[in-house]
């Protein structure tokens, strides 16, 4: 039987689950989870090869209008994301009312626009009424754009084997692009970067404000006499308003300890490596609007 491979862009409105998904589909965490919007900032590749089928999956920023140069360019990720998918996949929660609000119906614009094979992915199932998707399936049908219509929980993963069969039916036949192994295209250095970014997500939590970034300075490897990797990781966390560094830095750098010490751990086991974690926490005001600055912190 001949190999099937392609790209499949996960879009959506900000947390409605296309992070999670991927983690699910990788079996590892690439991409950061959190209720707070517009978490995802980069495409982040994920693979998933199953049989005669590579799935190559781009995580997207949440479809939204945006306020500043970070949101557009956010914006043009997800667009080029879809233009390159070889099949889009429209994730929306179970338990929205039935009708195609702003953000799902730009994205639907643009799978048209583009002509490109879809997907529906209704998320949550786990935690939403059942008797709500019938009406919402009904909404989107009518759309005329949608190859099949798949209830899934990305938390438990009930559905997802279902989404990657509708999924395979659609990719087209050529050799794989991956190892079979491989489970993205991150380096080691960025998922280092997104790594200590969901550390401080999860520290913040409410705090957290929207202007930061995490740039790594110094990834320098090294091997010990037992033949056990040994990695200086030096990051920049980036605020862009001085009483936010406070916030990071918190009360006699008790929170920029613990968010260390905490990702150091999760980055040992990531990388199976001896790990030291040096951060600055540094303003740059405005960043969120300045090219340049955009450019050097990766964007």
């Amino acid at each position: 039987m001949s190999e099937k491979t392609g790209f499949i862009a996960l879009t959506g409105r900000p947390n409605v689950g296309k992070s999670t998904l991927l983690n699910f589909l990788v079996e590892s965490t690439i991409a950061i989870t959190s209720p707070k919007p517009q978490t995802t900032r980069h495409v982040i590749r994920g693979v998933t090869t199953r049989g005669n089928a590579q799935f190559i999956f781009f995580d997207t920023p949440g479809m939204h209008r945006p306020k500043d140069l970070l949101g557009g360019s956010m914006m043009k990720g997800l667009n080029a994301a879809i233009s390159d998918a070889d099949v889009v996949v429209l994730l929306i929660e179970a338990s929205f009312k039935p009708v195609i609000a702003d953000a799902e119906r730009l994205l639907i614009q643009k799978i048209k626009s583009e002509e490109k094979p879809a997907i529906l992915a209704i998320n949550k199932i786990d935690v939403s009424k059942k008797d709500a998707i019938l009406p919402l399936i009904d909404v989107y049908l009518n759309e005329g754009c949608f190859s099949a219509f798949v209830p899934v929980s990305a938390l438990t993963g009930d559905g997802v084997n279902l989404l990657l069969n509708e999924i395979e039916a659609l990719l087209p036949e050529q050799p794989f692009i991956y190892g079979e192994e491989d489970y993205t295209d991150q380096t080691e250095k960025g998922l280092a970067a997104e790594l200590i970014r969901r550390e401080l997500v999860f520290q913040l939590r409410d705090e957290l404000p929207y202007g930061m970034a995490v740039l790594i300075t110094r990834f320098q490897e090294n091997e010990t006499d037992s033949g056990r990797r040994r990695i200086l990781i030096e990051a920049d966390i980036v605020c862009d308003r001085e009483n936010h560094k406070g916030m990071v830095v918190g009360k006699k750098g008790s929170r920029i300890k613990l968010v260390g010490q905490t990702a150091r751990g999760h980055l040992e086991t990531m990388l199976d490596a001896d790990v030291t974690l040096l951060l600055q926490v540094r303003v740059k005001e405005k960043w969120r609007d300045s090219a340049a600055k955009l450019d050097e912190l990766g964007f």
